[in-house]
């Protein structure tokens, strides 16, 4: 059997509030883990925002907000008329954007798995 890693003093405690929830609700406390990807697929970052996970949940939607932001910024005005460097130029953010918008939806599916932050 493994060790409980937690001090027992604490370890009641949590239990003790488990139990009263029980009691209150008739039914164990608990998050749903399933609207955080869906969230996250709207927009990087609002998944770990809805898991509690608030900085990086900020951080999250302000890069896409700035991803976002440059790859608008460096979409060339006559698509017909485009050099390589401008076609590099462009892509490259929106390829960072997709990896983050991934990496988000990804991220909230495992819901609250490390620590918080």
């Amino acid at each position: 059997m493994p060790r409980d890693p937690l001090d027992p003093a604490l370890r009641k405690a949590l239990d003790e509030a488990r139990e009263a929830a029980i009691r209150a609700t008739g039914k164990p406390r608990r998050r749903r883990r399933s609207p955080a990807p869906l969230l996250s697929s709207l927009w990087p970052g609002l998944g770990q925002l809805y898991n509690g996970q608030r900085t990086k949940g900020l951080l999250s939607v302000a890069a896409g907000a700035l991803l976002t932001a440059l790859s608008l910024r460096t979409l060339p005005a006559d698509p017909f008329a485009v050099t390589s460097e401008q076609a590099t130029a462009s892509v490259i953010p929106g390829l960072a954007l997709l990896a983050l918008w991934i990496w988000s939806m990804i991220d909230a599916w495992r819901g609250r798995a490390g620590p918080r932050g």
